[in-house]
């Protein structure tokens, strides 16, 4: 164990994690559900309600539709999506103290409210969860899923930064789902311009060319896939993803999220 390390672990039990909020960090006892308190909890808008059919993302009280309006303008290259919440200021705090603020730990929290998610949507369509919780098997499992694939970073950011934050989740996620998570399937091989302020078009433009599949993605042939990140707005990443996935023929190729933009109406040009 390195220097950097000790420090942490030593720093962890002076202060543990889990007495602050990863939200707001104010102090939490560990009783709080996903390390939340009372008030950011109730603040964090769940995608819990009428979600877009084919993203995930929360709709919007003007569609009357079952499809988000980017979706409906947009194709993906996914079969489905899920999302854990709308990103708005508190889902922004989240995501910034993983990414930028040392909280490393926050993926763990976000991993647990990713498997909650899917578990409560299987739980929807069979009994075999609550079967299985009554006989005390505590393990999540029985994913509808074989493997868990982290969207890459560029090996210069990654570096600069220390970690890929969303490997830290699905790494997490993998274990409460009794599933596999591989990075290396899929590289990143050139660093693209930031996604704020262009629009969807000028996404898919941004991102064309930024991965490939490694020698091994053939072991993906057949397989059930979960691609994880920590946000999604247009879907740009995920679609060009997936759109390369498909050259190894999978069973199917899934998107699962933190944060997804807001449905919003696009606005006349």
């Amino acid at each position: 164990m390195g220097f950097l390390e000790l420090g942490k672990e030593l720093l962890d039990l002076a202060y543990p994690s889990s007495l602050y909020c990863i939200c707001c960090n104010k102090i939490i006892d560990e009783s709080r559900v996903y390390r939340l308190c009372d008030k950011c909890n109730e603040e964090i808008k769940w995608s819990n309600g009428r979600t877009c059919k084919k993203c995930g993302k929360l709709l919007s009280s003007i569609n009357p539709s079952e499809i988000c309006f980017n979706c409906r303008e947009n194709e993906h290259e996914f079969d489905r999506g899920f999302t854990i919440c709308e990103y708005n200021e508190h889902a922004r705090s989240i995501v910034l103290s993983l990414k930028y603020g040392g909280r490393t730990d926050i993926a763990k929290s976000i991993a647990e409210m990713m498997s909650d998610k899917m578990l409560m949507i299987k739980e929807s369509k069979s009994h075999v969860i609550k079967e299985r919780k009554l006989q005390g098997d505590s393990k999540d499992g029985y994913s509808d899923y074989d493997i868990a694939l982290p969207v890459p970073m560029f090996k210069d950011k990654r570096k600069k930064r220390g970690f890929n934050q969303a490997t830290l989740i699905a790494r997490e996620f993998a274990k409460h789902q009794n599933i596999r998570c591989r990075e290396y399937y899929i590289q990143r091989v050139k660093d693209s311009a930031p996604m704020r302020g262009l629009k969807p078009v000028e996404r898919k433009e941004n991102i064309n060319g930024a991965f490939r599949l490694t020698r091994y993605a053939e072991e993906l042939r057949g397989k059930r896939i979960l691609l994880i990140d920590d946000i999604y707005t247009t879907g740009a990443t995920l679609d060009e993803i997936s759109r390369l996935l498909r050259n190894v023929k999978p069973s199917k190729v899934d998107i699962l999220t933190f944060a997804s933009g807001a449905d919003v109406l696009k606005e006349e040009e």
